[in-house]
């Protein structure tokens, strides 16, 4: 297959953006040239989706909230790309070398490594959460009737440095064969009378938790950067009543999103008279008047 957009974008010429897909290769060009990874495109189209899974982000374990934290930070700092390459890369070889014995030397090696780029991922996460926080409150209190609690936790104990942490659980860590402490087990905690959220929340409230999160990562984006999130939303709708629906539609239209929406009823989703509407049936769309 092969995709091609065109991003049009205030204040700056337009973005070309293609990709082409087969059996056995992909290749992506953006501006009429060739890109490595489509964390390029990822860069320079900053993208949002809510759908009916995205309550798992309250449910499941902390790789999801720690990808919405990320989020954030990955379009707001340069550098972060690559802190997260090298931390990755020093974790699987950490998690190798634990499987091996009599390799104390490479190990105190891939420590050093980890430690170093380990450190460097939670200053910008924490710092970046100190930032968000202020963004999030404002949102949830927007759309959330009950008060919700933002913490984060960085991975391993605030009461020692990341490489006594890592001393301190090489022992288990052997036994286990991976890494039990580090930014790779960082997580974000949402919780509404001291208790998770997950526990107290309806699952209509759930859902607009949820979308007020992502609506935060929204606005900060913008605030930093000044980029626009184009923003997916698919069927958040059909647990939602009348009212949380228009709260939620009005704090869409406020950030100056391009929305893409699905529904299976025109009107569970009132985007107003700007907005488009296709009907899609057995492969074929055409729009409706």
């Amino acid at each position: 297959l092969s995709v091609f957009g065109r991003l049009e974008r205030v204040g700056q010429d337009p973005l070309a953006i293609g990709v082409e897909k087969s059996v056995s290769h992909t290749r992506i060009r953006a501006d009429g040239r060739d890109v490595k990874t489509s964390s390029e495109i990822a860069k320079r189209v900053p993208l949002l989706f809510v759908g009916p899974d995205s309550v798992r982000l309250l449910s499941d374990g902390g790789e999801a909230r720690r990808r919405w934290l990320d989020w954030m930070v990955f379009h707001v700092e340069p550098n972060y790309p690559a802190v997260v390459q090298r931390y990755s890369r020093a974790l699987r070889q950490r998690n190798a070398l634990l499987k091996e014995p009599h390799q104390q030397e490479s190990l105190d090696v891939w420590d050093a490594e980890l430690i170093d780029a380990g450190e460097s991922l939670e200053t910008l996460r924490s710092k970046h959460f100190s930032s968000i926080e202020a963004v999030v409150g404002r949102q949830i209190a927007a759309l959330v009737p009950q008060e919700v609690g933002v913490s984060y936790r960085s991975g391993w104990s605030k009461e020692m440095s990341l490489g006594e942490a890592l001393r301190a659980a090489r022992e288990r860590d052997r036994g286990a064969g991976h890494t039990s402490v580090g930014p790779h087990r960082a997580d974000v905690r949402f919780t509404v009378h001291g208790r998770g959220a997950k526990e107290i929340l309806s699952r209509g409230e759930s859902k607009l938790l949820v979308a007020a999160l992502h609506l935060a990562q929204a606005a900060y984006c913008h605030e930093l950067v000044g980029a626009t999130p184009l923003v997916l939303v698919d069927e958040l709708a059909s647990e939602l009543d009348e009212a949380n629906r228009l709260k939620f539609v009005a704090e869409l239209r406020e950030r100056g999103s391009q929305i893409f929406v699905t529904a299976v009823e025109r009107d569970l989703f009132p985007l107003g008279q700007a907005s488009k509407v296709f009907h899609v049936e057995q492969g074929s769309v055409r729009e409706m008047l």
